[in-house]
């Protein structure tokens, strides 16, 4: 099946236009929209943001896929759930809560960054989701 729309999503801390998805546009050769989310937000906020987003620029009668990186991967994982499209993973971010807890303790500056324990909370209860339809 040929994809007609891709969707990528980039890593944590990243944003669109990133290096990544250059690489892949341009060895691949393929054309991709890009999504992009708050490093910082809480889970239900991008979750919601991305659904909306996705579905500002799909076109219709295309089919579509999901690509994703890192946190974007887990990101792109519920979103290909909700579609019901494939996905393709790329170093997937498989459990939020253990991964953001590590990056929550390299948070020296709380001026530039407002990410808390809340934030990597909010992973917790999709986390069990994801887990159960994967």
């Amino acid at each position: 099946m040929k994809f007609h729309q891709i969707f990528y999503l980039h890593r944590f801390n990243s944003s669109k236009g990133s290096l990544s998805v250059q690489r892949l546009v341009e060895q691949v050769g393929i054309n991709v929209c890009q999504l992009d989310y708050e490093s910082y937000a809480k889970y239900d906020d991008n979750f919601q943001s991305l659904c909306l987003e996705t579905k500002e620029n799909l076109m219709q009668d295309k089919s579509l896929m999901f690509i994703g990186n890192s946190l974007g991967g887990f990101y792109v994982g519920m979103l290909a759930l909700y579609f019901s499209s494939p996905v393709i993973l790329i170093n997937p971010v498989i459990e939020p809560l253990k991964d953001l807890q590590r990056v929550l303790k390299k948070t020296h500056e709380p001026s530039l960054y407002d990410f808390s324990l809340e934030v990597v909370a909010s992973y917790l209860k999709k986390l069990e989701i994801s887990k159960s339809k994967y």
